[in-house]
């Protein structure tokens, strides 16, 4: 890559010269090569300043943006796992844990919230240990879902009626012979279909009706992750199930 360089500003160099040398020396080319070597000269100082100066310091930047992304993953790792220490203290063993509004920092996914369950405490947690559900209050859960259609691009197609086509051919030959059958045709009906693609952004919320007449409803807000909103729900149903036998 370096002889890349010294190659490129060498050939900068020359040209000033070539064009002194082939001129043979004339006072108009004089002035030319003169005017060419000051841009040279300033294309090399510009080119020597970015490769000394500007590069080195965006390089630097994003160093320093790596670190600080690495840093900032650190911290929010070790306050997510000081946090389930602690709720893990306090209402004993998890069987199951369920992820989901994942965070990426620096090509990483972090998650900020969680559901996990505690058998022995017959508890259901989540949000950070601000929702906390008794087995036995879960009355009924079901899945809501404001979900936004999202045009995507247009594709069209245009066709042409055959039937309608040759009708007019034949009824233009009639007329005008051989032209009038090409301007028949000419003139056949045609027809233009747009496809549209469209997806769904999906904003799920996981609704829980309770016993607790301070708080009879529950939502759990699980974004777009379908997968961590049909495991919640069928962990809650499962509870539920456990309930009534």
């Amino acid at each position: 890559m370096n002889n890349d360089k010294d190659t490129f500003v060498y050939y900068l160099l020359a040209l000033p010269l070539c064009v002194l040398i082939f001129a043979g020396w004339k006072s108009f080319f004089i002035s030319l090569g003169i005017c060419v070597g000051i841009g040279v000269l300033i294309l090399l100082a510009r080119f020597l300043y970015e490769e000394k100066v500007e590069r080195p310091k965006r390089i630097q930047m994003i160093e320093e943006w790596k670190a600080k992304a690495l840093d900032e993953e650190e911290t929010i790792l070790k306050e997510h796992d000081k946090k389930i220490s602690e709720i893990d203290s306090k209402y004993g063993e998890c069987v199951k844990s369920i992820e989901f509004n994942f965070n990426t920092i620096y090509h990483k996914k972090v998650f900020r919230d969680f559901v996990r369950v505690y058998p022995k405490s017959s508890v259901l947690v989540s949000d950070w240990g601000k929702i906390v559900l008794n087995f036995s209050d879960i009355v009924r859960v079901y899945v809501q879902d404001d979900f936004k259609p999202i045009q995507g691009p247009i594709s069209s197609q245009t066709t042409t009626s055959g039937k309608n086509m040759l009708g007019r051919a034949a009824a233009g030959y009639v007329i005008a012979g051989g032209v009038g059958a090409v301007i028949g045709g000419a003139t056949a009906k045609q027809e233009t279909t747009f496809t549209y693609s469209a997806n769904e952004k999906h904003d799920f919320n996981i609704l829980v009706n309770t016993k607790d007449f301070s708080n009879p409803l529950v939502k759990i807000h699980t974004g777009d992750d379908m997968q961590a909103t049909q495991e919640i729900e069928a962990t809650i149903l499962a509870i539920i199930g456990n309930n009534t036998n």
